[in-house]
């Protein structure tokens, strides 16, 4: 009850005009329909969950509309999935390999690489698909050389156009594939593609956890590491860094993109969740600490970044959170503009750019105010005297 009293005076502006709207709304409709109402929307707003929202918001695909669309791109390239298998339980690598085969996007080719697997179901099943679909390649490592080795050796299968990186438990949506090369086609030069992912439970395959990424922000990467596994790279500049570094395992795909996006900045995201990462015990997934090699390793993985950047600048980690905070030491002569976007408001914008130079050490700025088509005389007024200040 607290909590929604303390919401309801916040969205009200403060406790007179709550007071105020409340006896309004009394008079006007009674104590009880006010409450009642009041008490639905709370509980309305409590149970919209993710399912809630896969069921009322999530893209609906229709198989037919899919290959007719696909019929018409122009381009239509050979996408080289990448897999490094090692030990997968049958059933996870089944499904994986069958995530792939029913992609509503077919010009694929799958290539993996067993890295040396002691259980013997992995090579029958392996081999078994491989004797399904020509598209499927496999080799058979003869050591283990663990992850970056392994998907080292599956990058020498691939001949596709994009390569695109997938966990040996991951399960793709159908229309992954199909959402790829639908942006290919909307940016024929885009050399990166990633999208939003969920987790499934491990017993019950429940969908959980959705991640809905932000778009390509290179600081932001430099923090943490949100691209993950189902990601599409252009082969060219995949072969050109030389593909995945070994001595980074638990954080080789971190590496790997900090690598690769110092070669292009056209990248793309699609904002829909394209795959499913597994929850399992050793999983990153399961928790920041599940794997504390790999924080280690991504630290080390963004300091090599930092010193190939030539970039004065420091890691603050939190390995409790699996991210680290860049900061960047400043010099006297770096130069920053400060951005400040409004319609009207006049008088809160110059009390904003008087505090600026009133409190503000740094000198070495410029105030760029972006107005978005105010109206209103007394703030234009005041906008054209901090335009003739220079501002």
């Amino acid at each position: 009850m607290i909590g929604r009293l303390t919401r309801y005076v916040r969205k009200n502006g403060g406790l007179t005009s709550s007071v105020k709207s409340f006896r309004y709304a009394v008079q006007r409709y009674g104590l009880k329909p006010v409450l009642f109402r009041s008490v639905a929307n709370e509980a309305e707003r409590r149970i919209f969950t993710y399912e809630d929202w896969i069921e009322q918001l999530e893209t609906k695909y229709i198989t037919s509309e899919v290959q007719a669309e696909i019929e018409q791109l122009k381009i239509k390239p050979l996408i080289s999935l990448v897999i490094p298998v090692y030990n997968v339980p049958e059933k996870y690598l089944r499904e994986c390999v069958d995530s792939i085969l029913n992609q509503y996007y077919q010009n694929w080719e799958l290539c993996i690489a067993d890295d040396c697997s002691t259980e013997p179901q992995v090579k029958k099943v392996l081999k078994e698909y491989e004797a399904k679909d020509n598209r499927i390649k496999v080799v058979y490592r003869k050591e283990n050389g663990h992850i970056s080795k392994a998907t080292n050796s599956a990058l020498e299968l691939a001949t596709g156009d994009f390569i695109g990186f997938v966990d040996n438990d991951d399960i793709l949506k159908a229309e992954a594939l199909f959402e790829v090369i639908k942006k290919i086609n909307e940016q024929p030069d885009v050399d990166m593609i990633y999208s939003d992912e969920d987790k499934l439970v491990e017993d019950t395959g429940k969908r959980v956890d959705p991640y809905f990424k932000p778009d390509w922000s290179p600081d932001t990467f430099m923090s943490q590491m949100y691209t993950c596994h189902f990601a599409v790279y252009r082969a060219d500049l995949v072969n050109e860094i030389g593909g995945i570094r070994v001595g980074y395992e638990g954080a080789q795909d971190y590496d790997f993109v900090l690598r690769f996006t110092e070669k292009t900045n056209k990248i793309a995201h699609i904002d829909k969740i394209l795959y499913h990462w597994r929850i399992i015990p050793t999983s990153t997934a399961g928790g920041g600490s599940a794997k504390d090699y790999a924080f280690d390793a991504a630290v080390r993985a963004k300091y090599d970044a930092i010193k190939r950047r030539n970039l004065d600048a420091v890691l603050v980690e939190h390995p409790e959170l699996g991210a680290t905070n860049i900061k960047y030491r400043l010099k006297a002569e770096d130069f920053i503009s400060i951005i400040i976007p409004t319609k009207n408001h006049g008088a809160d914008v110059k009390k904003c750019i008087d505090s600026v130079y009133q409190k503000s050490t740094w000198r070495n700025f410029e105030i760029i105010l972006v107005d978005n088509g105010s109206d209103d005389e007394a703030s234009l007024a005041i906008f054209k005297d901090l335009q003739a200040k220079n501002v």
